[in-house]
């Protein structure tokens, strides 16, 4: 996840640069394969295909320049078939093995969202087990720093949206909750917190490094 966006931030960086458009388009590929890595590696990584597709195709409409699209896709495309032969031959998931009106009366219990939404805030505050809570210390940092005024959003806007995806299939799972909140939550928030790291400080003011 975290080199997808790299590459994503970089290529972003590249469309600043007159005459560099190839380089943005080759970084674009190098994004797309790399995503499909994910989702050939975890099951989570398919959903960050969905995400980062979604958040690139939106771009491409609202800047009228589908070789964004184009580019990302065409990285995509061999892992992707790869994904696609497997999962064709592998067992299907049991996510979904549950009837419409399970899953119905899940999306509509709110026990299931106190459940999440405790061990979401545990993971908050707890995550890492450190003596000093390490992501709230680490946005105070943050804000005292201050941020630059144009902050990569769309990449922000990625890990958010596979933050909210986990929490989705958690609020859904066939499986008992607490027990896979325990058992596996921990990992997906260990997923996010390299690419949060790496969005957050590129968001940064640096004029203190430069001042010294």
């Amino acid at each position: 996840m975290l080199a997808s966006i790299v590459m994503l931030c970089l290529e972003k960086s590249s469309l600043n640069i007159a005459d560099n458009y190839s380089n943005s388009y080759a970084l674009l590929i190098i994004s797309g394969f790399l995503t499909g890595l994910a989702g050939w590696t975890k099951n989570e990584g398919l959903l960050l295909i969905l995400v980062v597709t979604l958040i690139i195709f939106i771009k491409a409409v609202k800047n009228r320049s589908f070789p964004l699209l184009s580019y990302f896709l065409l990285g995509l495309m061999i892992p992707g078939i790869f994904i696609i032969i497997f999962k064709s031959l592998a067992p299907s998931s049991d996510l979904l093995s549950g009837e419409i009106s399970q899953i119905i009366a899940k999306l509509t219990d709110p026990a299931r969202y106190i459940i999440v939404a405790n061990a979401l805030f545990k993971q908050f505050v707890f995550f890492g087990h450190w003596i000093v809570p390490e992501i709230p210390v680490l946005l105070l940092f943050a804000f005292l720093t201050g941020f630059k005024k144009h902050i990569p959003f769309s990449l922000y806007l990625i890990i958010t949206l596979q933050l909210v995806g986990y929490l989705a299939i958690y609020i859904i799972t066939p499986h008992d909750l607490k027990w896979q909140l325990n058992t596996a939550f921990g990992r997906n928030i260990m997923q996010l917190f390299p690419s949060f790291l790496f969005i957050l400080f590129i968001s940064l003011e640096n004029d203190y490094v430069t001042d010294n």
